[in-house]
């Protein structure tokens, strides 16, 4: 039996409960079987080593290496509400002009208004410094990849 070789194994997960959900899912990614254990998947991995090495025939594991892209806390942001440079656009109205300190109002809206002027979304009128829309509509080229990854 393979849980009793390991009756001195401490986790939130007891082996006989890795074993069956192994047994009822398998073949199962531990990505999975930690959510579906409830528990953090180092610890999973721990677990699936002391098996392994104390009974070597319990548990058939394979490894296979995966890339996973996680966006930061900005780039969820950026995800669900466009860049930076499409929000300080959208600001802009489309008929008149908004002075840039209206505009920029946090250090995003000014990271956004300076790509927005390199892309040449936006002008500054030399008189009054006022900002004023370049171009009718633009799309939001950074929310789109993100949203594809």
């Amino acid at each position: 039996n393979c849980s009793k070789m390991l009756n001195g194994y401490s986790s939130n997960v007891s082996i006989d409960q890795l074993l069956e959900s192994v047994d009822k899912n398998a073949p199962i990614d531990s990505l999975k079987l930690a959510d579906l254990l409830h528990i953090d998947h180092q610890n999973l991995v721990g677990l699936i080593k002391s098996v392994e090495a104390h009974s070597p025939n319990c548990l058939k594991v394979v490894i296979v290496a995966k890339d996973a892209i996680q966006l930061t806390d900005e780039g969820q942001f950026v995800c669900d509400n466009g860049s930076h440079e499409f929000r300080v656009f959208q600001k802009v109205p489309k008929s008149s002009a908004i002075s840039k300190s209206e505009l920029c109002q946090s250090s995003n809206d000014s990271i956004g208004f300076s790509k927005a002027m390199s892309n040449k979304w936006l002008e500054i009128d030399k008189t009054t410094g006022a900002v004023r829309r370049k171009v009718d509509e633009v799309e939001d080229e950074v929310q789109k990849r993100l949203k594809n990854l």
